[in-house]
């Protein structure tokens, strides 16, 4: 089993998927996580916002993070639970 996990991120406006090192700032990207034994994670929920760049890594802030709540198969947003 390989401990190498790979990152990449879908960018919200073309869709491309891209790594870290062609990040743009000021683009918001979909997380994507392939670990090192082949299980592949991609969250709909969770945006990031690319804010810069110290030397060549990209710095970002968690954009948006769409909260779900799921007791018995409802699906609840959190909008709906806390307009209740």
């Amino acid at each position: 089993m390989s401990l190498l996990h790979i990152f990449e991120f879908e960018c919200q406006l073309s869709k491309d998927v891209i790594l870290c090192k062609d990040l743009v700032v000021g683009n918001k990207y979909k997380v994507i996580l392939t670990t090192g034994n082949g299980f592949f994670w991609v969250s709909d929920k969770d945006i990031v916002l690319i804010t810069g760049k110290i030397m060549q890594t990209p710095t970002m802030i968690l954009w948006e993070k769409k909260l779900e709540f799921d007791i018995v198969g409802e699906k609840l947003t959190n909008y709906i639970v806390l307009k209740s």
